[in-house]
């Protein structure tokens, strides 16, 4: 009897619970930021120079008379994370006056994700995760969805929102592009009081995550954002990108003269060929020894012309990066050492 009258009892027991996850999602709706989300299509780089950092095939902005130059940052792990993120900065051409407002894509390596709520309800495919994140886009602006439906709607919405929320922060419109079935995903931020800008580019495999941030000091001159993201596009697997950047490496040459008066803007592509190669193959030794053997000989010509502060440090950041990470690869080799001497020698003054 008692059994009887619990299950009698269940229903009236979960409305509560019901009306509460109801108001839950009621609520998440009611603080969720009003964005624009429109489509647009894929574009062909044509000319335009292209690198894969982290398998995510990107073209690459001309400085226009400035300098670009990428920026390693060293952060310890296995040796398939040892790049966590490269940012590649623009400085226009400096002229007379206050100094130049720098401009910086920051491309982030792989994020793999296994926290997505409610996945299941989504049908088993490759872009099931991109799939995911569309549709919390889409519900979170109040837009019909396919799927879920029904009851698993209800279940999921709240759980849907919030991981829409968590991407909607301070962003005023989203650009969709839809890549032979892929969504990929351009989030426009409005510029600071002080004109910065950024906007956030969200590229996905599976339950791989890759994410490209575009900053402007004082909006944007060199970048264009949107045209970028549109040319953009994930390699097929890594060993294509780390080919692609092998033949474009074997087709640089320096003469012997050219190594004695090094400028950022006459080496940048070798400097951010390496910047890549790293990026994809973070065992390469013989990148690291290249790469901080070029940003050696540039801080030595660079940072006694330029006041440039962060360029320079970026130079000499970019040779302590590399020791540190040669250190990881192969710590006993020849090359290790001559990284370290390398790195001994531009911070001695800072002893």
């Amino acid at each position: 009897m008692r059994l009887g009258k619990t299950l009698l009892l269940l229903p009236l027991a979960l409305i509560p619970a019901a009306a509460a996850w109801y108001g839950y999602g009621a609520w998440l709706e009611y603080r969720m930021p009003r964005v624009e989300i429109r489509e647009v299509t894929p574009s062909t780089a044509q000319a335009d120079r292209a690198l894969p950092f982290f398998e995510l095939m990107s073209p690459l902005p001309t400085a226009n008379g400035g300098r670009i130059l990428p920026k390693l940052e060293y952060k310890k792990g296995p040796p398939d994370r040892y790049i966590e993120r490269i940012t590649v900065l623009l400085q226009p051409e400096e002229t007379s006056g206050s100094a130049p407002a720098k401009e910086r894509i920051v491309y982030h390596g792989r994020r793999s994700r296994s926290d997505l709520p409610g996945l299941f309800a989504f049908p088993e495919e490759p872009a099931r995760e991109a799939h995911y994140i569309e549709t919390a886009l889409r519900l979170s602006q109040g837009e019909d969805v396919a799927t879920p439906s029904g009851f698993t709607l209800f279940l999921l919405k709240p759980l849907l929102l919030r991981e829409a929320a968590s991407w909607l922060d301070g962003v005023e419109s989203v650009a969709v592009m839809d890549q032979t079935g892929t969504p990929a995903f351009l989030f426009h931020s409005p510029p600071t009081e002080n004109g910065r800008t950024r906007a956030t580019a969200l590229f996905i495999r599976r339950n791989s995550f890759y994410r490209v941030d575009y900053w402007g000091d004082r909006g944007f001159s060199l970048l264009e954002p949107e045209a970028l993201f549109r040319k953009t596009f994930l390699t097929e697997k890594r060993e294509d990108a780390m080919a692609y950047v092998a033949r474009q490496l074997s087709e640089v040459h320096m003469d012997p003269e050219q190594k004695t008066s090094l400028r950022i803007r006459d080496i940048a592509w070798p400097v951010l060929l390496l910047a890549a190669n790293v990026s994809v193959d973070p065992s390469s030794l013989d990148s690291y020894f290249h790469f901080a053997g070029i940003n050696a000989l540039l801080y030595r010509t660079e940072a006694g012309q330029s006041a440039d502060l962060e360029i320079s440090d970026a130079l000499r950041n970019n040779v302590l990066a590399s020791d540190l990470y040669a250190r990881d690869v192969a710590p006993n080799a020849s090359k290790t050492a001559e990284i370290s001497r390398l790195a001994r020698i531009l911070t001695r003054n800072f002893d």
